[in-house]
Protein backbone atom coordinates (compact mmCIF):
# COMPACT_ATOMS: atom_id res chain seq x y z
CA UNK A 1 0.00 0.00 0.00
CA UNK A 2 1.18 3.40 -0.82
CA UNK A 3 1.21 5.88 1.95
CA UNK A 4 0.60 8.85 0.95
CA UNK A 5 1.02 11.27 3.77
CA UNK A 6 3.54 14.53 3.32
CA UNK A 7 6.92 13.72 5.05
CA UNK A 8 8.79 16.84 6.73
CA UNK A 9 11.62 17.52 4.54
CA UNK A 10 13.65 15.26 6.76
CA UNK A 11 11.74 12.60 6.73
CA UNK A 12 11.79 12.61 3.12
CA UNK A 13 14.03 10.04 0.42
CA UNK A 14 16.54 12.53 -1.11
CA UNK A 15 15.31 11.33 -4.42
CA UNK A 16 11.49 11.78 -3.57
CA UNK A 17 12.17 15.90 -3.91
CA UNK A 18 10.63 17.29 -7.07
CA UNK A 19 9.93 20.81 -8.39
CA UNK A 20 7.62 21.10 -11.94
CA UNK A 21 7.22 23.84 -14.07
CA UNK A 22 7.51 25.06 -17.71
CA UNK A 23 10.85 25.27 -19.20
CA UNK A 24 12.11 29.31 -19.44
CA UNK A 25 15.49 28.44 -21.13
CA UNK A 26 18.06 24.91 -21.86
CA UNK A 27 21.32 24.76 -21.61
CA UNK A 28 24.19 22.20 -22.15
CA UNK A 29 24.20 21.62 -18.47
CA UNK A 30 21.48 23.20 -17.20
CA UNK A 31 17.48 24.12 -17.36
CA UNK A 32 15.79 27.01 -16.06
CA UNK A 33 11.91 26.21 -14.84
CA UNK A 34 9.46 28.30 -13.63
CA UNK A 35 8.87 26.65 -10.69
CA UNK A 36 5.62 25.87 -9.68
CA UNK A 37 5.77 23.11 -6.88
CA UNK A 38 5.49 24.53 -3.13
CA UNK A 39 8.17 22.35 -2.09
CA UNK A 40 10.92 25.49 -2.46
CA UNK A 41 10.23 29.20 -3.94
CA UNK A 42 7.82 29.99 -6.53
CA UNK A 43 9.48 31.52 -10.13
CA UNK A 44 12.69 30.87 -11.81
CA UNK A 45 14.76 28.07 -10.52
CA UNK A 46 18.07 26.41 -12.43
CA UNK A 47 18.78 22.62 -12.45
CA UNK A 48 22.20 21.51 -12.83
CA UNK A 49 23.21 18.85 -14.94
CA UNK A 50 25.98 16.77 -15.09
CA UNK A 51 27.09 13.55 -16.64
CA UNK A 52 25.33 11.39 -14.36
CA UNK A 53 21.47 13.78 -14.65
CA UNK A 54 19.26 11.82 -16.69
CA UNK A 55 16.39 13.68 -19.00
CA UNK A 56 13.67 10.90 -19.58
CA UNK A 57 9.94 10.61 -20.76
CA UNK A 58 7.26 9.82 -18.60
CA UNK A 59 5.55 8.12 -20.45
CA UNK A 60 8.35 5.13 -21.22
CA UNK A 61 11.61 6.07 -19.34
CA UNK A 62 13.40 6.58 -22.31
CA UNK A 63 16.05 9.30 -23.02
CA UNK A 64 15.36 12.46 -24.30
CA UNK A 65 17.60 15.05 -25.89
CA UNK A 66 17.73 18.73 -24.03
CA UNK A 67 17.80 20.22 -27.83
CA UNK A 68 14.49 19.09 -27.94
CA UNK A 69 12.97 21.07 -24.73
CA UNK A 70 11.32 24.32 -25.85
CA UNK A 71 10.33 26.99 -23.79
CA UNK A 72 6.97 26.15 -22.08
CA UNK A 73 7.68 23.23 -21.93
CA UNK A 74 6.84 21.31 -18.93
CA UNK A 75 8.82 19.27 -16.74
CA UNK A 76 9.27 17.11 -13.39
CA UNK A 77 13.00 17.31 -12.04
CA UNK A 78 13.78 15.39 -8.82
CA UNK A 79 16.63 17.53 -7.26
CA UNK A 80 19.03 17.04 -4.13
CA UNK A 81 18.34 18.49 -1.13
CA UNK A 82 20.36 21.63 -1.23
CA UNK A 83 19.73 24.52 -3.20
CA UNK A 84 21.87 27.85 -2.81
CA UNK A 85 20.42 31.14 -1.83
CA UNK A 86 21.03 32.57 -5.53
CA UNK A 87 18.62 34.65 -7.85
CA UNK A 88 17.69 32.65 -8.95
CA UNK A 89 18.46 29.44 -6.94
CA UNK A 90 20.50 26.43 -7.91
CA UNK A 91 19.93 22.70 -7.23
CA UNK A 92 21.65 19.64 -8.82
CA UNK A 93 18.73 17.75 -10.25
CA UNK A 94 19.46 13.58 -10.76
CA UNK A 95 16.58 13.15 -12.82
CA UNK A 96 13.86 15.24 -15.17
CA UNK A 97 11.05 13.96 -16.56
CA UNK A 98 9.44 15.67 -19.38
CA UNK A 99 6.74 14.26 -21.96
CA UNK A 100 3.99 14.53 -19.09
CA UNK A 101 0.90 12.42 -19.30
CA UNK A 102 -1.98 14.84 -19.20
CA UNK A 103 -3.11 13.64 -15.93
CA UNK A 104 0.20 13.90 -14.07
CA UNK A 105 0.45 10.74 -12.94
CA UNK A 106 4.27 10.58 -12.57
CA UNK A 107 6.75 7.60 -12.35
CA UNK A 108 8.36 8.03 -9.01
CA UNK A 109 12.02 8.08 -8.87
CA UNK A 110 13.28 6.09 -5.45
CA UNK A 111 16.25 4.94 -3.79
CA UNK A 112 15.66 1.40 -2.47
CA UNK A 113 15.49 1.09 1.04
CA UNK A 114 14.27 -2.29 2.02
CA UNK A 115 13.12 -5.02 -1.06
CA UNK A 116 11.55 -7.93 0.72
CA UNK A 117 9.45 -11.17 -0.56
CA UNK A 118 6.20 -11.73 0.65
CA UNK A 119 4.64 -15.19 1.02
CA UNK A 120 2.82 -15.28 -1.98
CA UNK A 121 5.27 -14.03 -4.15
CA UNK A 122 5.01 -10.52 -4.37
CA UNK A 123 7.12 -7.87 -2.85
CA UNK A 124 7.58 -4.75 -0.61
CA UNK A 125 9.58 -2.26 -1.65
CA UNK A 126 10.44 0.59 0.55
CA UNK A 127 11.80 4.08 -0.30
CA UNK A 128 11.88 6.47 2.45
CA UNK A 129 8.61 6.56 3.97
CA UNK A 130 6.49 5.20 0.76
CA UNK A 131 6.24 1.50 0.51
CA UNK A 132 4.86 0.15 -2.98
CA UNK A 133 3.15 -3.74 -3.75
CA UNK A 134 5.16 -4.76 -6.41
CA UNK A 135 3.69 -8.06 -8.26
CA UNK A 136 5.33 -10.90 -9.01
CA UNK A 137 4.55 -10.65 -12.84
CA UNK A 138 5.33 -6.15 -12.69
CA UNK A 139 7.59 -5.85 -16.01
CA UNK A 140 10.86 -4.65 -15.00
CA UNK A 141 13.21 -3.56 -17.79
CA UNK A 142 17.31 -2.30 -17.19
CA UNK A 143 17.81 1.19 -18.48
CA UNK A 144 19.73 1.56 -21.79
CA UNK A 145 21.54 -1.69 -20.85
CA UNK A 146 21.28 -5.10 -22.63
CA UNK A 147 20.80 -6.92 -20.07
CA UNK A 148 18.15 -8.96 -18.82
CA UNK A 149 16.75 -8.03 -15.35
CA UNK A 150 14.61 -9.51 -13.07
CA UNK A 151 12.83 -8.03 -9.72
CA UNK A 152 15.42 -10.16 -7.77
CA UNK A 153 17.98 -7.78 -9.11
CA UNK A 154 16.51 -4.78 -6.60
CA UNK A 155 18.64 -4.19 -4.11
CA UNK A 156 18.70 -2.15 -1.10
CA UNK A 157 20.63 1.13 -2.77
CA UNK A 158 19.13 0.56 -6.03
CA UNK A 159 17.49 3.39 -7.78
CA UNK A 160 14.42 2.99 -10.58
CA UNK A 161 11.50 4.94 -12.03
CA UNK A 162 8.20 3.31 -10.42
CA UNK A 163 5.02 3.78 -12.12
CA UNK A 164 2.17 2.90 -9.93
CA UNK A 165 -1.69 3.21 -9.13
CA UNK A 166 -3.00 5.22 -6.39
CA UNK A 167 -2.94 2.27 -4.33
CA UNK A 168 0.40 1.86 -4.45
CA UNK A 169 0.37 -1.28 -6.79
CA UNK A 170 3.44 -0.89 -8.95
CA UNK A 171 2.72 -1.25 -12.57
CA UNK A 172 6.51 -1.19 -14.23
CA UNK A 173 9.75 -0.58 -13.02
CA UNK A 174 12.90 1.14 -14.81
CA UNK A 175 16.11 -0.26 -12.81
CA UNK A 176 18.75 1.95 -13.07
Amino acid sequence: MLDNTRPSASDTDPASLRLWGPVLEAGPDYLTIDNRADLSCRGPVVLLLDAGSRLLSAGDGLPVSIASLSPDTPVCAYISPAMTLSLPPRVYAPMILCDLPADWRLPEYVTVRRFEKMPDGSYRLTSGVLTYHIPADCPIIPHLRRIRVTLEDITPGSTCLIWHRVSGRADRIVLF
